[in-house]
């Protein structure tokens, strides 16, 4: 089955259907040096070989910082880490001490190109999903970062994927991809086949407003989605 029933987080770690979030606390936990936390993409206290931010997400790839130049989204498959950088339009792969391995892609609208690619998953079959943000597509890679296909848009030009931001794999394989524009996720099949769109439901709690980032947990299925313009982070249970 393929319908989604749409629950919220709450501020005391439950999961309640229909309540709303007015705010929700993030609690960061120690790094691997013992540190707090304090966002962004870095994940040593010291200088890399290629994946560091001093300040969150403007890693500026200065001296010592080589390979970045604007971070963005982040994946974890397989001992690697998959990044998006908007600063050069490429997605990059590094190991887990920070030296950069491989990059593809470049600024462009051609097959294999990006616009300020935004999200990026790697699925268990070692596809790689890129959310192409400008150009307004999803495009796949085979895990030798060599193009496939781009995902197909939606039959009706209402549902038309305008901007994605970010792309998760759910437990069955399927591809759900984020719209912030439309405030809508699609799903796919693993096949690449279209297969429905949820978060523009009939009540106010079902309605998403520029979502920025779509994550699922394999264990569960519970589907969670930062609705950024409704201040909240929204959970769904999929079916």
């Amino acid at each position: 089955m393929h319908d989604l029933s749409q629950i919220v987080l709450t501020d005391n770690d439950r999961i309640e259907p229909g309540r709303q979030l007015d705010q929700l606390l993030v609690r960061k936990g120690p790094d691997r040096n013992g540190a707090k936390a304090s966002g962004g993409y870095s994940f040593s206290s010291g200088k890399t070989n290629g994946l560091h931010s001093r300040s969150g997400s403007d890693a500026v790839g200065k001296e010592g910082y080589p390979g970045v130049v604007h971070l963005v989204g982040l994946d974890y498959h397989q001992d690697h880490l998959y990044v998006t950088d908007v600063g050069d339009h490429k997605v990059k792969i590094f190991d887990l001490e920070g030296r950069l391995l491989k990059e593809f892609g470049g600024s462009g609208s051609a097959a294999g190109k990006f616009a300020y690619p935004n999200g990026v998953t790697v699925a268990p079959d070692g596809k790689i999903y890129v959310a192409d943000s400008n150009n307004g597509r999803v495009q796949v890679f085979d895990r030798d970062y060599r193009y496939l296909e781009t995902l197909p848009q939606p039959a009706s030009d209402r549902d038309k994927i305008l901007h994605p931001r970010s792309v998760a794999v759910d437990k069955l394989g399927r591809i759900h991809v984020l719209d912030t524009l439309r405030g809508l996720v699609h799903a796919y099949s693993a096949d690449h086949e279209y297969l429905f769109n949820y978060g523009q439901g009939e009540t106010a709690g079902a309605r998403l407003r520029f979502p920025n980032s779509i994550s699922i947990d394999e264990a569960t299925g519970l589907i969670f989605i930062a609705d950024r313009s409704n201040n909240r982070l929204a959970v769904w249970a999929g079916k």
